[in-house]
């Protein structure tokens, strides 16, 4: 917005001002260049040439000129104004306060100006000077537009959302085409969890200025937020075309490529944010993840511990780095790390679960245990990794009801969880309940037809219930597609023997030991089982 404090024609903004407003000036009695008691024809002529440059954006010239009218007469009001505005359109704030503070000290009942310096204080982030004025101004003008757009702008920055509604509202009744205003409404909106209103904000505030990258940022944004990752990819693509320094803008496109599936795209993207601000905690953790998918976990440890330099006690960068330790087999870093973030949050269901897992393989199972009980007393939804993990655990120490009662509630929730079914099948037949074991092996296949774990499993338990042909249906499935696998050639040996085909089974036996001398053949101490380790040993002397 440009308002001078004075109506002269000479330093209107437009012809079409000019043209409104007959001469001699309709202020002329209050004009400070028609009325000045001593004016200066030069003064007058600089002040109208600086106003016109600074029109023309030729801000170095308008200083120059502005500066020569203020040697001759420092309180020139028109022209302290002018050189206000130019200061603060080069975003130079603090002379621009200076200014507008010198002007106030002459006319301090300019409430333009006031408005202007209530700005200017929010661009230096001086929030409550800035609402000073700004309350001044629309105390005696309640529908001034600039200075409800910008005291609305400092309640958002505030986080007082609700009062920069208020005042964003009627900043957009007063002027319904301000791109301002309602680019500032749709931001609030957008923090207000009112994803489609902030859309429609933006949208038309990009009708009126269509190169305005701060509103394309922000519809990307949002449009992530409405699950529309494409239409958020092509604002966002605009918004980094229009204003290539913007890194927020790099970081939503990442997140973008990410949703979309284009992983190496993303890494580019956060790679460009790294290069340029290489202590950004937000892009190290997002190249973090993305390193984890990659099972690039040594890149991933990198940029945790940069993380984590920059803030050693965030919860969130120790329970990833405790997982990312976990997967390289470092167990007690991992503890360490999960200790420590579970001292700042402790009662963080993600970080309890995975701790419980890093006891597990320390083999430490009793305390795995209480902190998956807690999980499962903290979340209100049934976690099916956390009953799973248990379910194991209690299948380890022999706990085999307790097992299926955690594995029964996994498979009502989720009739298709592959892992429950699996652990299911394999407590049955540690209770010798083949035929219960079979039904989750068939569920297993019928979800999974190639799944080689589940036919070795179900061969496994065809030998025990003498259905020996099935067996050796399944195995030789197996077989057929990995002809060196350890497991399926021991179970077939173990059929042949059943069926008292001993060269087979010795064909099959002897791969096994040449693959696997130390393979754990003893299941289990019956007579068939004893006599069929013999003939094991046998093979092996």
């Amino acid at each position: 917005m440009d308002i001078l404090i004075v109506n002269h024609p000479d330093l209107m903004n437009s012809a079409s001002d000019k043209q409104s407003i007959p001469k001699p000036c309709i202020n002329h009695q209050k004009c400070p260049i028609c009325s000045d008691p001593s004016p200066t024809e030069e003064v007058n002529s600089l002040t109208i040439r600086g106003a016109k440059l600074r029109r023309e954006h030729q801000f170095d010239e308008a200083l120059l000129t502005l500066n020569k009218a203020l040697d001759i007469d420092p309180k020139h009001a028109a022209a302290i104004q002018i050189r206000a505005e130019v200061y603060r359109k080069q975003g130079n704030y603090k002379l621009s306060l200076s200014e507008f503070t010198k002007l106030l000290a002459l006319k301090p009942e300019n409430v333009s100006a006031l408005a202007y310096r209530g700005e200017v204080y929010r661009m230096l982030n001086r929030d409550q000077e800035a609402l000073n004025d700004l309350n001044v101004v629309l105390k005696s003008e309640p529908n001034n537009a600039f200075a409800l757009r910008g005291r609305g702008e400092i309640y958002r920055m505030m986080n007082q959302y609700h009062k920069a509604l208020a005042d964003l509202n009627q900043a957009v009744v007063v002027e319904p085409n301000n791109a301002f205003a309602l680019r500032g409404r749709g931001t609030v909106y957008q923090k207000l969890g009112l994803f489609q209103e902030a859309a429609e904000d933006l949208s038309k505030s990009l009708e009126i200025e269509p190169d305005s990258a701060f509103a394309l940022r922000r519809l990307g944004e949002i449009n992530m937020k409405l699950g529309n990752f494409e239409d958020a990819l092509l604002h966002l693509n605009k918004s980094i075309e229009l204003r290539p320094e913007s890194l927020s803008a790099y970081e939503t496109r990442s997140a973008a490529f990410r949703k979309l599936n284009r992983i190496d795209e993303a890494l580019a993207d956060l790679n460009c944010v790294l290069s340029r601000d290489s202590t950004n905690a937000n892009a190290l953790k997002e190249r973090s993840e993305i390193y984890r998918t990659k099972n690039r976990y040594q890149d991933a440890l990198t940029d945790l511990n940069q993380t984590l330099e920059a803030k050693p006690n965030d919860a969130y960068s120790l329970r990833d780095r405790g997982e990312v330790y976990c997967k390289l087999g470092s167990y007690k870093d991992a503890l360490e790390d999960l200790n420590n973030a579970l001292k700042q949050r402790p009662t963080s269901g993600t970080t309890l679960e995975t701790r419980a897992g890093v006891l597990y393989k320390l083999g430490r199972y009793n305390e795995a245990l209480l902190d998956l009980d807690q999980v499962l007393s903290i979340r209100t939804r049934t976690s099916s990794s956390a009953l799973n993990l248990r379910a194991d655990i209690y299948t380890l120490l022999s706990r085999y009801d307790e097992a299926l009662s955690d594995l029964n509630t996994v498979l009502r929730r989720h009739p298709k969880n592959l892992s429950a079914l699996k652990m299911r099948s394999e407590v049955y037949r540690e209770q010798h309940r083949y035929a219960e074991a079979l039904l989750d092996l068939n569920r297993r296949l019928r979800l999974n037809s190639s799944d080689i774990s589940a036919l070795c499993d179900r061969a496994a338990v065809y030998r025990q219930l003498d259905r020996h042909k099935e067996a050796l249906n399944d195995l030789n499935a197996v077989l057929h597609v990995d002809d060196m696998n350890v497991i399926a050639l021991a179970i077939r040996g173990q059929v042949y023997h059943g069926l008292k085909q001993y060269t087979e089974a010795m064909v099959d036996l002897e791969k096994v030991l040449d693959l696997d001398g130390e393979y754990p053949f003893t299941l289990t101490q019956s007579p068939e089982e004893y006599e069929f380790n013999r003939f094991v040993k046998d093979i092996w002397r």
